[in-house]
């Protein structure tokens, strides 16, 4: 059996459930993004990785890396390029999207996810208070500009001044947005959520959070990926998972060899 994935790696001073929580956000954008994506759009990002598959290396170096890996890995799988791009021809928007409501959206019940935290020792210091509402003033302009809003400073700063913890940030802003600026509750929220990222605020996105897994608990068990699991002992939770079989090659080495006759 062949297992594959995707990795989203991210480095940040924020705290890591919150960054666990704009991962999620992004691929529940993104599941919109795609349904909403037209069959020409969608035409010309599969033509571009067909391309990118089958781009000409530039030099032997990029050859003889591409070979090697394929040799390292025991898949001898040679052609998989040629075989990528043949594949991604036959490639529909329903194929994706029925791919990605399976495997990827965060309400499939099928998905399963492998989250790594490394924190480091040392902290960043918290900003002030002060500091936060600056932060949030310069953030939601910068927002306000892209959404092709009129920002009115002024009367930000009147809501914002008798903010008095940084939690309330989030609430100061909504209310400007709808009473101040008299925006739409849709673009409100895009903005609102924009913002709460930016000061990192924004709620972690997650349904719960992670719960202790049992020494004596089954793995298969957990099936649930709706509610998270914290796994505190690395070794046993390896050594309670099943040993997958090894990598078995793609193809027959001797397809690749060239028998020439004996003299």
């Amino acid at each position: 059996d062949i297992w594959s994935g995707y990795r989203i790696l991210i480095q940040s001073e924020k705290d890591c459930r919150y960054l666990e929580g704009r991962i999620e956000n992004f691929l529940n954008t993104f599941e919109q993004t795609l349904n909403d994506m037209s069959d020409e759009d969608f035409e010309s990002h599969k033509r571009a990785m067909i391309n990118k598959r089958l781009a000409k290396l530039k030099n032997l170096s990029s050859e003889d890396n591409r070979f090697w890996n394929h040799i390292y890995s025991d898949s001898y799988d040679f052609l998989q390029a040629d075989v990528d791009a043949a594949t991604l021809e036959k490639l529909t928007k329903k194929d994706m999207v029925d791919f990605y409501n399976h495997y990827i959206s965060t309400s499939s019940s099928q998905r399963s996810k492998l989250s790594v935290h490394l924190q480091a020792q040392a902290k960043a210091k918290e900003p002030s208070l002060d500091e936060r509402k600056t932060a949030a003033a310069a953030a939601l302009k910068i927002i306000l500009a892209e959404h092709k809003i009129t920002a009115n400073d002024e009367a930000f700063q009147t809501r914002i001044k008798d903010v008095s913890s940084k939690d309330a940030i989030p609430d100061a802003v909504a209310t400007h947005l709808t009473d101040d600026l008299k925006v739409e509750k849709e673009v409100a929220n895009k903005v609102l959520d924009g913002a709460k990222a930016a000061l990192g605020v924004a709620d972690s996105g997650l349904p719960a959070a992670p719960q202790a897994l049992d020494a004596s608990a089954d793995v298969k068990s957990i099936v649930d990926a709706s509610h998270p699991v914290l796994i505190e002992d690395v070794h046993a939770w390896k050594a309670s998972m099943q040993v997958s079989s090894g990598v078995r090659p793609v193809r027959n080495l001797e397809e690749f060899v060239e028998v020439a006759e004996k003299l």
